[in-house]
């Protein structure tokens, strides 16, 4: 049996998750127990019961030191949409997993096979970011503009938008909240 946690979801979305579970085959035979919580103490006194966590974009940011620890049992629900770009990932580069709200059928069909399959997740790829370029995102991530930074860094500006352009190839993400949403999963700040 695979018990399943949600919490910070709408009742439509709730419904959703659980109208896509009984219309995956593989799953009919599976016995599932959905338990919704309204508030994250009472979700946080059962989660050692739980097998799976299904989390609101709000309640993992507040309680990031509890979720990132047990990324490989987190899937989120991101309220935004999708960007267009080829970002076919079932995972973001912090290794949680994440369905946003234009999400196909198809494409949470495979986000909860691989929530349900997958034991472990590989590390995230922040060791692959240089010492400067994870000291550029953190200023970034701080909300400071490209001439701060230079001067904190005791850089260029153009070495600091060289930073940039590099940080956003190697992550594939483009927006400065993005870059800051991905700082802050990775305890960069």
């Amino acid at each position: 049996m695979s018990r399943i946690g949600v919490i910070g979801l709408s009742s439509l979305e709730v419904m959703g998750i659980k109208g896509t579970l009984v219309n995956m085959p593989e799953y009919t035979s599976i016995t599932t127990e959905i338990t919704v919580f309204e508030h994250y103490q009472d979700f946080q006194q059962n989660a050692d019961k739980l097998d799976l966590f299904i989390v609101g974009l709000p309640v993992f940011v507040s309680n990031i030191e509890f979720f990132m620890p047990r990324k490989a049992r987190t899937l989120l629900i991101n309220p935004e949409i999708k960007p267009s770009c080829s970002e076919k990932e079932e995972k973001n580069n912090s290794g949680v997993r994440q369905i946003f709200r234009n999400a196909t059928e198809e494409e949470i069909s495979v986000m909860l096979r691989s929530l349900f399959s997958e034991p472990e997740v590989k590390g995230n790829v922040s060791g692959d970011l240089s010492i400067r370029e994870k000291e550029v995102l953190t200023e970034l991530a701080r909300g400071k503009t490209n001439k701060e930074i230079a001067d904190i860094l005791s850089i260029s500006v153009n070495t600091v938008i060289t930073h940039r352009k590099n940080i956003s190839v190697k992550l594939g993400i483009k927006s400065v909240s993005g870059l800051s949403l991905y700082a802050l999963m990775n305890g960069l700040i």
